[in-house]
């Protein structure tokens, strides 16, 4: 999944909210958000306006980020996978209508 930013962004800040919306759809282990955040904190760089950064799901169920064609880090807990995918993916996104788009779901 391509994330492209469109305006300028503290990688801090991506990581809290990424955590924030995982929480919106029923995450609420305390201990392993505190992980996943530090471990998202470290990986996630600010970025500039246009800046693209890309998460890839492993064969093995990890999440791999990528600035451009380097890697910058990767999550080896497949829940962390599914519940960050799940941010724009899963039913129970924030944005439905970017999921209809990546999906290619018509809106009802």
């Amino acid at each position: 999944m391509a994330l492209h930013y469109l305006r300028a962004l503290d990688g801090k800040e991506i990581a809290k909210r990424s955590l924030k919306e995982m929480e919106k759809q029923g995450f609420n282990n305390s201990s392993k958000g505190e992980r996943w955040l530090t471990k998202m904190v470290q990986i996630f760089p600010d970025v500039s306006k246009g800046a693209l950064l890309f998460g890839v799901r492993t064969p093995d169920g990890y999440t791999q980020f990528y600035d451009d064609e380097k890697l910058i880090g990767e999550v080896n807990d497949p829940e962390f996978t599914t519940r960050f995918f799940n941010i724009w993916l899963g039913e129970k996104t924030s944005e439905p209508t970017m999921r209809a788009e990546l999906l290619g779901l018509e809106r009802k």
